[in-house]
This record gives structure tokens, sequence and C-alpha cells, in this order.
């Protein structure tokens, strides 16, 4: 039998996810620990995390009915343009100025 990961292609996709997934758990480690170094608050740090949290348990289960019914590269390239409208403000000049 041969080896899924001696396709080249395979392999690229492989290790792009496996850097994408240890990047995403270092975030989730490292997020709560800078929010409360930067306001020295626990409520703040849990309410952040909240907020990250929360929309993955409501939009689940939407998401999963969209992913069902729906073309899924139309709905991949959907949520990323989505997520992009949603970054953009965030590099904008006035987000850099904003503080705690």
């Amino acid at each position: 039998m041969r080896s899924p990961l001696r396709d080249k292609a395979f392999a690229r996709l492989w290790i792009a996810g496996l850097f994408a997934e240890t990047a995403e758990w270092m975030l989730q480690v490292a997020l709560p620990v800078f929010i409360y170094q930067a306001t020295g608050s626990a409520a703040s740090t849990a309410l952040t995390m909240i907020a990250g949290i929360l929309p993955i348990v409501v939009l689940s289960p939407v998401a999963g009915l969209a992913a069902d019914r729906y073309d899924r590269r139309l709905l991949l390239c959907a949520v990323c343009f989505a997520q992009a409208a949603v970054a953009i403000p965030c590099c904008s000049p006035a987000a850099r100025s904003c503080t705690w």
C-alpha cells in the first residue's frame, strides 16, 4: 500500500494544514495570556474568549446545514470574503491607534 504522503500535492496540503492548526492552537494559548497582561482583568479575558467561542457554538448548526445544501466552493469563497470584510477594517490606521 502506498503512503498518501508520497503524493506531492497531498503532502503539501497536509503540511500546510499542520502549520495552520499549530498556529491556531498557539493563538488559542497566547491570546488569553496577552489580554490578561494588557488589561490585568480576568473578566476581560473571559469575555474575549466567550466572544471567540460563541459564534462557533451558535453558527455551527447553520454552517453545517449550508454546507450540505449549497455548493461548497461557492460557500467557501463567500465565507473567505466575509472574513476579509471583517478583518480589513482592523488593519486601518484608526484601528492601530485604538488602545484597550
